[in-house]
């Protein structure tokens, strides 16, 4: 298994939201954001670095490369310690089982320590 992460990408979903909420305040952190973000197509990089690159390997998380990993090219990305706790792994994978209706087992194997 692996992860990744597009950053901040500029589309239309932070638009939407706003347009939906009609919010001061959301409207200006949407300007905020886009001011920090990227384009989408520079978003889904780190997506197909992850899923194309032979130096990828199982476990490892794919993010942008720039500032609090907002926007720019793929690398291997900063994980929380959090991401390791195991017992919190196997209650998400039980929680996900049961809201998607299906019999995926936990991997045996759940990334790098």
């Amino acid at each position: 298994m692996l992860a990744a992460h597009p950053g901040t990408a500029q589309t239309a979903l932070l638009r939407s939201v706003q347009d939906q909420h009609h919010s001061a305040t959301l409207s200006w952190t949407t300007r905020l954001v886009s001011s920090l973000s990227q384009s989408a197509e520079q978003g889904a990089l780190p997506q197909l670095y992850a899923a194309t690159s032979p130096n990828v390997q199982g476990g490892q998380y794919i993010g942008p490369s720039g500032i609090l990993e907002t926007r720019g090219g793929p690398y291997r990305a900063v994980v929380a310690n959090v991401v390791h706790d195991r017992q919190a792994a196997r209650e998400l994978w039980s929680l996900t089982r049961r809201l998607t209706a299906t019999e995926i087992p936990l991997p045996d194997r759940l990334g790098p320590r």
